[in-house]
């Protein structure tokens, strides 16, 4: 039987990180979360996801700043990120960050969101 696939979540609003966390274990994810961009840089040093989901408001290092420094530092070449904003910026995101494999706007259907992650991986 295979690992399960790695998704890390970042997310820095605890509910909504708790549901996704939750959802993805139910699906048979391996989980990781955390709050903010610099904690997510840091785990990459010790843990490579296949997937990340990433809210782009954060605090201490944002996710514009997280995908900024993962693209030069090359931690996350071909690894699907998928863009969760509640800001119009976010709907933009694909053409700053053309690796970006998916932008979903908060509110989102978790099943839509889970249909997204199963597809991308």
């Amino acid at each position: 039987m295979p690992d399960p696939a790695r998704v890390l979540v970042v997310e820095d609003e605890e509910t909504i990180r708790e549901v996704l966390v939750t959802a993805l274990e139910d699906e048979g994810y391996a989980v990781r979360d955390v709050g903010d961009g610099q904690q997510a840089l840091d785990l990459l040093d010790d843990w490579q996801p296949q997937l990340v989901l990433l809210d782009l408001m954060l605090p201490v290092l944002d996710g514009w700043a997280f995908l900024k420094e993962t693209k030069r530092s090359g931690l996350m070449d071909r690894i699907p990120v998928i863009v969760l904003s509640a800001s119009r910026k976010g709907m933009t995101v694909h053409d700053s960050y053309p690796a970006c494999a998916a932008v979903i706007a908060k509110p989102f259907d978790l099943g839509d969101l889970l249909d997204t992650i199963a597809r991308l991986l």
